[in-house]
């Protein structure tokens, strides 16, 4: 007996998607000419990103400071969450812009206190610096926070800017030598209160000239130089006769 029941392969509405048989269709053929594959193969391959990184800032060499007989170590600084490895552009006051492909090497606040942790090395400014996995004993703890790296669009400027802001802390990991800790008083207060020496905010903008993510990390080196300058400085004058 022939069933009544209708061929549902033959109806409108099951006919099978002509994604379906492309994909089916190319399935086939791969098959019969003895190539394996799979489904995954057919996806869109991810595009590689681009990785960039920060020139080290050069600090001018300070000479004969309170600290130059004193032992810096340097924490990484924290970066808010916002900030991870991809370019970050803002463009008004609500409109954020995250690059598909360019990347720095590492997130800002350790990218930015290695970059530090040479600088200072290099100036003069303390016997010696280290940072928190050498496992050192120092006189002096440098921490700090990156609260601005972005490029930022608007304002009646004709081309964007690179934004870098930085706050940093100096405290005493034990008792200073006296004369230090008389020249501090003068200048900061107290360093008995919670071991605090110094703190300073520094702020930075370059015009980025161009579209290219190189012109963006050439404009952010720029910054880091200036605030690398201005930290330094700071700091040897904490201790300014």
């Amino acid at each position: 007996m022939r069933s009544t029941t209708p061929d549902r392969t033959t109806q409108p509405g099951n006919r099978p998607s002509a994604r379906c048989v492309v994909t089916a269709g190319l399935a086939t053929a791969l098959v019969l000419t003895g190539c394996s594959f799979s489904l995954v193969d057919l996806a869109p391959r991810p595009t590689p990103a681009e990785l960039y990184e920060l020139q080290k800032p050069l600090v001018t060499p300070v000479k004969d400071a309170w600290c130059r007989d004193l032992v810096l170590a340097i924490e990484p600084f924290t970066t808010p969450d916002k900030y991870d490895t991809r370019f970050y552009s803002r463009r008004g006051a609500h409109k954020v812009v995250l690059a598909k492909t360019a990347r720095w090497v590492e997130s800002p606040g350790p990218m930015i206190a290695d970059l530090l942790h040479a600088s200072l090395l290099d100036s003069g400014l303390f016997l010696h610096v280290t940072d928190a996995r050498s496992g050192l004993s120092p006189d002096l703890r440098l921490t700090g926070a990156v609260l601005t790296f972005e490029k930022q669009f608007g304002n009646g400027r004709k081309n964007p800017e690179a934004v870098l802001r930085v706050s940093a802390v100096l405290t005493a990991e034990h008792d200073l030598p006296p004369a230090v800790q008389s020249t501090l008083r003068t200048i900061v207060g107290s360093v008995e209160e919670a071991g605090l020496v110094w703190k300073d905010t520094f702020e930075a903008r370059e015009p980025v000239a161009g579209k290219s993510p190189e012109a963006f990390a050439a404009a952010m080196s720029v910054c880091l130089q200036r605030v690398a300058e201005k930290l330094a400085r700071s700091i040897a004058a904490a201790g300014a006769s």
